[in-house]
Order: C-alpha cells, then structure tokens, then sequence
C-alpha cells in the first residue's frame, strides 16, 4: 500500500466515532484464513475485557454462505466488524447485512489488515493495548495457538515478514507504545526485526522456536497440502487449469528444495521454502474451490513478501518436464 493511502486509511478510522462500549453487542465476520482469524480472536479478546459482548462468525474463505448471515441476524448485533479483504470476506456479505451498522478491516495484504485492527481497537473502541505479539504472517502453527489462548494471552496481534516490520505494522507500533512485545520468532526471521522493535517499546521478550522441529513440521505439513492438491486437480476441469497447474509445480520445487535444505542442516531456509511450498499448495486448492477466477489475483496480492506469480512462472518456464518429473519422484529426505 502507498505510504500517502496507507495514511488515508488510519485517517477514515479515526473519524469513525468511539463508541460506547457498555452499549454494544458486536458480531465479527471473518474468513477462515489463519492470520485472519487470529486477529479476531485477539479483538473478540480485548472488546470483552470492555464489557462488550462479542460473537465470532467464520465464512469459507472467499465464499459467501446465507447461512452465516442468518446467524448474524439472529444474533442481533448492534455492530458489525469485518476482518479481511473483499476476496476473503465477499462484498455479498455487507449487502446481506446493509441494515447494520459494519466497520472492515481490511489491508491490501495480511499484515496490514491485522494492523489496522489494532488501529480500529485503540481509535474506535478506546481499547488500551499494553501487550503486543509479533508474529510471522504465515507461521500457521503460533497463528493456530494464538486462537486457542486469545483470552489468556491479553494481547493483540501485529504481523510481520520474515525479513521486515511493514510500514504500517511499524507505525502502529509507535503509536500503541506498548508496555511490553512478545515476539515470536520463526527460523527464517532475521534479527533486524528484533532491534527495530526494541527501538521503540522498552520490554522486548523473544520465543525462540525449536529450528528443526518447526521446520520438519513445516515440511510435513507441506507435503499434505500438496498431496491434496494433486488430488483435487486430477480431477478439476475448470478454466483457471494452467494457473493451478503451475502453482502445483511451484509447490514441488519449493519442496524439494526445503528437503535438500533440511538434509544440509540448513533448517531456517528449509523452513522457510517450506512455508513458500505450502502457501502455493493451499493457493491452488482455494482456485479450484473458486467460481471467479479473479480471485486468483488476489490470493497472490495477500503473499506480499514473495515474487510475483507471473516472475516464479517465468523462472519455471526455464525447467523441463523431465526437471519436474525428477522433483516428482524424487525419494523423500526422512525428517525426524
């Protein structure tokens, strides 16, 4: 996002009036994309410690389904917030429920969506945020637990890349002057995120995360997204075909790159192709379950810290059949 619009966008959120938090039932609509859903667990978390009543609402990602807004509905809420983009959480949704009053989250990337959350709880709801954790976007297992222990954990949640803080994230930070930051360090995370975070709040504590455990997982867990790829694509017809077709072999050559990392002990850059090797896996299956073909494109505006699509195509275009066929069949490095 442009620094001038990034800007614009924390300037609409602090026009919105704060509300009265005794008043308020509020329903949060949210995709079931991990980062996402991580984020509204962490805001459904700090809107009760207000006094709010809060219920979370979860769509198929992309998919708009009448079911949830029945639910919605009957639940009442006197507002609604959405977190995520127009791909992840349809417009369909904001049509359905026009009636009420819907304040969105929404970044043009993951990061920014989780950053503007915060801004939301802090200028919105008057929230006081003492607590931080930092985590790596597309670290699906710390994503995955902050689920579980939103309640106990008493933080929200700011997202960053493997090799930087966001601008947005960065500024947010600032602002907050947290009293403390929990940090949550993947294999692939430079240092450099660390010292520029303790630049700004006092108390920084770093989680290290067991290097080759987390990247075995990463593997693993890798390897079952693209299996199920496979056989969801052998027996896909659509029209999006060539573009899943090369995810898949991006997928496979991301893998066997991480196994070759992993085999050479080199386990943050295992882990961190592994990632890569899961997120094109996981990108082919949400095609494949889509209608619209143009959400493709902005499955791909969500991986910001990655090339583009179109540049690992071309870098693919310079691989035969036969390179391919050898990373198929390739015997698996036993990870243990």
């Amino acid at each position: 996002m442009h620094v001038k619009w990034m800007f614009a966008v924390m300037f609409v959120l602090l026009l919105i009036p704060v509300v009265n938090s005794q008043e308020l039932k509020v329903a949060i609509l949210v995709s079931d994309n991990e980062a996402d859903m991580a984020v509204a667990a962490t805001v459904e978390s700090s809107l009760e410690r207000k006094g709010m009543e809060v219920d979370i609402f979860v769509t198929p990602w992309g998919v708009y389904n009448s079911t949830i807004v029945d639910r919605i509905k009957a639940y009442s809420p006197s507002k609604i917030i959405i977190i995520g983009g127009k791909i992840a959480v349809v417009d369909k949704y904001e049509d359905s429920l026009s009636d009420y009053d819907i304040i969105r989250a929404s970044g043009s990337d993951r990061y920014e969506t989780a950053a503007l959350a915060v801004n939301l709880l802090k200028n919105v709801f008057n929230v006081e945020v003492s607590n931080v954790v930092v985590l790596y976007g597309f670290d699906d297992y710390s994503l995955k637990e902050i689920v579980k222990k939103a309640e106990e954990l008493n933080a929200v949640v700011i997202l960053v890349k493997d090799n930087q803080i966001p601008p947005l994230a960065k500024e947010i930070l600032r602002e907050l002057k947290p009293g403390k930051v929990v940090i949550k360090r993947t294999p692939n995370m430079i240092k450099e995120i660390e010292l520029e975070i303790k630049e700004v709040v006092k108390e920084v504590e770093v989680e290290e995360m067991p290097i080759k455990e987390r990247a075995s997982r990463e593997i693993k867990e890798a390897e079952g997204k693209l299996n199920e790829a496979k056989e969801k694509f052998a027996e896909y017809t659509g029209v999006a075909k060539v573009a899943v077709e090369r995810l898949i072999e991006l997928s496979e050559k991301e893998l066997y790159e991480a196994r070759k990392a992993y085999e050479n002990r080199n386990y943050g850059k295992a882990y961190g192709l592994a990632v890569s090797a899961k997120v094109h896996a996981k990108n082919a299956i949400k095609i494949m379950k889509e209608v619209q073909v143009e959400a493709f494109l902005g499955i791909y505006k969500d991986i910001g810290e990655m090339k583009s699509l179109m540049e690992k195509i071309k870098e693919m275009k310079t691989r035969t059949k036969e390179d391919i066929e050898k990373h198929r069949k390739e015997v698996p490095v036993q990870i243990k």
